[in-house]
């Protein structure tokens, strides 16, 4: 024969409900119920609150003394057997359980609070030209996709009242997009959000980036990473310092010339840089730009110079 377990289990007259989850949007008026009617038969009352950040309080009531006890936030009370939180916020998300002590057991319903906030969506060309889209202030977390495929980059970051903020960068895997699409899902959205925006005419997108770190004094060689074979036309590094100075050197394989603006260190050999000496105002990003039959292509590399550190012998 078949049997089902009621949905309350009672061992030794201790009696539990399965946790259910309930979602609040922020600033609303918040109530969470017992599930169990006690009726006449209630001795005590008590709602124990674990919250995200692992605090802890307590609310009871005795009906025997009419005793109460309340080291909750103040905006938190008891009606009867329920729970109110006023002007619900995300920072009041956690685990609140009933606790019913009555003649006949004790009797506990625990309830998940999630409290929904709607983020702020923004899509703009960031200051490499890079199109990045931000869903700032939501709880819980955003979700970020692009249209069409490409290489994304996605950061989350928790803000001081526990809200999200997850930022999204997109770079072509192809010379041929001009415009983006940024699509945004969240509990709070009805559908989803989407963005669009032109890619034509802003810095073109960085395809592969890279950390180089070496002594300063060395010499140094920064590679593009992409072989463009022997159907190379134009091949161009972009030099960004962090004293956000610029400079470029650029050899155009058609007519063999050369531009150079930087620094006399600096030099093009094939498609790498070499930097003789190198100094530490020689930080900064640098970007390969080659140009082909095939497309355009980029490779970014962020170069960190390491000074020496000379220290007096102790006598």
């Amino acid at each position: 024969m078949e049997m089902h377990l009621p949905a309350l289990v009672c061992l030794a007259f201790i009696c539990g409900n399965a946790e259910p989850s309930v979602r609040v949007w922020a600033g609303s008026s918040t109530v969470l119920r017992c599930r169990q009617d006690p009726g006449d038969s209630l001795l005590m009352l008590i709602w124990k609150v674990q919250l995200l950040d692992n605090s802890r309080c307590i609310l009871s009531v005795s009906r025997e003394n009419l005793a109460n006890y309340n080291n909750c936030s103040e905006r938190v009370r008891q009606e009867n057997t329920s729970l109110r939180i006023e002007n619900t916020t995300v920072t009041d998300q956690g685990t609140y359980t009933c606790e019913l002590v009555t003649y006949l057991g004790t009797f506990f319903t625990s309830v998940l609070l999630e409290v929904l906030v709607q983020p702020s969506v923004t899509l703009e060309l960031n200051k490499l030209g890079v199109p990045e889209c931000r869903a700032h202030g939501g709880n819980p977390a955003a979700n970020i996709s692009w249209i069409p495929e490409g290489s994304i980059s996605t950061n989350r970051a928790m803000e001081p009242d526990r809200s999200w903020t997850v930022s999204s960068t997109y770079t072509a895997t192809s010379s041929n997009v001009t415009q983006v699409t940024c699509i945004v899902s969240h509990p709070t959205f009805p559908q989803l959000h989407s963005t669009a925006i032109s890619t034509a005419g802003s810095q073109p997108p960085v395809s592969v980036t890279e950390s180089v770190r070496v002594w300063a004094g060395s010499s140094t060689v920064l590679r593009c990473r992409q072989d463009p074979g022997d159907q190379l036309v134009l091949l161009t590094w972009k030099v960004q310092l962090l004293d956000n100075s610029h400079c470029t050197l650029a050899l155009n394989w058609e007519n063999l010339t050369n531009r150079n603006n930087c620094s006399e260190r600096m030099r093009q050999e094939n498609t790498s840089l070499r930097i003789e000496n190198t100094a530490v105002t020689d930080q900064g990003n640098y970007t390969c730009q080659f140009v082909n039959t095939l497309g355009t292509f980029f490779t970014s590399v962020l170069l960190e110079v390491l000074g020496v550190v000379f220290r007096t012998p102790q006598r």
